[in-house]
């Protein structure tokens, strides 16, 4: 809470201007989010809002913040000058850098911290040819050759403070009809309480959106799709909109929307995986196809900010990528998820698996290994690995025409059979101590897309030797 400084020269000054209420601060509407006065020693006082007085009745008007862009637009009121304007189309062009181009805006606040403010407003009165030479051009960023300056926006107290300079622009000296317009009291030595406020709630930003392929082993239709956003604190509401058309303007587009609630997380990913055969993520096509995505957020809640595009696309894999498990058993015929961890779904999508191996295999007994791998040719025809094993695998059931498939075993305090090269081997525990057994699977029609799969587990104790002794 600011300090009151009222006193009989506060009353006088009221007196003075007639019923200016310069302690009020209120908006007028929605759009009209700045109000409070500003101060100049040689026209007085500037008002940002009718509200200030009022007014709104008979002469509304205001100066509003865009909480997406930070564009400034609308109109202050002056006694002594009559309207300032932040409107384009009203001013002209501004007669000096910034925002004297092709844009639609003359004045405008950076949407993050520390929120300055920069580019122009202008005394629309200043088109008088008794105005001394003064083209009505107020500045808030200004350099006067040995220091520099603006106004900033704080948004802990929603006060503006600073200076702006409405002169000549060129030559910030000291003089001109506005001069120095002070924003806030505290830039002062002034006993009131004055301030320019705004109650703007900037949208977040977004920046560094990207795609990849992170982990296509286990999900290789979608990429992850990641932003950078500021101004969250900490969490935030996001959409997202894949598009088979930059800006989602395509037939059908957009072809996957998702929107997102209260998240601290700058990713997304489909809700699948593997091959990701399910609505709406398969109407995503394998084969190179180019896919568009955009992303915006928002506080939680609140207003969105504009959709930020990805101008790129990714571009989709040919087929999806093998999908990589082995099981285990302790007789060959009864078969069990290796290291008995069946968290990530594996064991229960397949029909052979009984569930997570009973107990752990003891040192020196044999056990079964059996890859049960899945890949995929070029028009994404699945088929079993090991029916197409390069080692012959019950290569009688491999599908005419197909790609090889082969394999690489890597074990860990275990020893197989078959060296590292098969698709069904006998494997032994070599010691009481954690095993490790690593299978990767890969087509030969595209090399690189290798999948691999891990299994760990403790050795159990060597089982005990049996010696028959007679009854008698």
């Amino acid at each position: 809470m600011r300090k009151n400084k009222k006193n009989l020269l506060i009353f006088g000054i009221v007196i003075l201007l007639a019923g200016f209420c310069i302690f009020l601060q209120v908006k007028a509407s929605e759009s009209d989010n700045v109000s409070g006065w500003a101060w100049s020693e040689n026209v007085g006082w500037i008002s940002f809002n009718c509200t200030n007085q009022s007014w709104c009745a008979t002469s509304s008007y205001g100066v509003n913040i865009n909480n997406i862009t930070g564009e400034i637009s609308g109109n202050a009121w002056s006694s002594n000058l009559g309207w300032i304007s932040f409107d384009r189309t009203k001013t002209g062009t501004p007669p000096a850098a910034p925002y004297n181009g092709a844009e639609s805006y003359i004045a405008k606040i950076l949407t993050l911290e520390p929120y300055e403010v920069f580019g122009w407003a202008r005394a629309l009165s200043a088109s008088s040819s008794e105005n001394g030479g003064w083209n009505g051009w107020m500045k808030f960023t200004w350099n006067t050759g040995t220091a520099t300056g603006t106004v900033t926006l704080n948004h802990t107290t929603n006060e503006f403070g600073g200076w702006a300079w409405g002169g000549n622009p060129e030559t910030a000296s000291g003089s001109g009809v506005i001069g120095w317009l002070s924003f806030n009291d505290n830039d002062t030595s002034s006993p009131i309480d004055y301030q320019v406020v705004s109650e703007v709630n900037f949208a977040p930003t977004i920046s560094n959106i990207s795609d990849s392929y992170s982990c296509p082993c286990l999900q290789s239709r979608i990429p992850k799709l990641s932003w950078d956003v500021a101004g969250v604190d900490p969490n935030y509401d996001y959409e997202i909109q894949i598009c088979s058309e930059q800006g989602c303007g395509g037939a059908g587009d957009p072809i996957i929307y998702e929107s997102v609630q209260n998240t601290n997380s700058t990713s997304w990913s489909p809700a699948c995986n593997y091959c990701c055969r399910i609505s709406p993520y398969d109407n995503i096509l394998w084969g190179g196809g180019i896919y568009y995505w955009r992303v915006k957020v928002r506080h939680t809640g609140e207003i969105w900010s504009d959709w930020n595009n990805e101008d790129d696309g990714f571009v989709t894999y040919p087929h999806c990528y093998p999908y990589s498990y082995f099981l285990c058993s302790y007789n060959g015929v009864s078969w069990y998820d290796c290291d008995g961890n069946i968290s990530d779904g594996k064991c229960a999508a397949t029909a052979e698996c009984l569930g997570a191996l009973p107990f752990s295999p003891p040192v020196g007994t044999p056990i079964y290994i059996k890859d049960i791998s899945t890949c995929h040719n070029a028009d994404n025809s699945s088929y079993d690995a090991v029916d197409c094993s390069e080692y012959g695998f019950n290569a009688t059931t491999c599908p005419s025409a197909i790609v090889t498939t082969f394999y690489n075993w890597e074990f860990i305090n275990a020893t197989s059979t078959n060296g590292n090269d098969f698709a069904t081997s006998v494997i032994e525990i070599l010691e009481v101590a954690p095993w490790t057994i690593n299978a990767t699977t890969t087509d030969t029609h595209s090399p690189d897309e290798a999948c691999g799969q891990e299994e760990q587990g403790e050795a159990g104790l060597p089982l005990p030797e049996w010696k028959e002794i007679a009854p008698y």
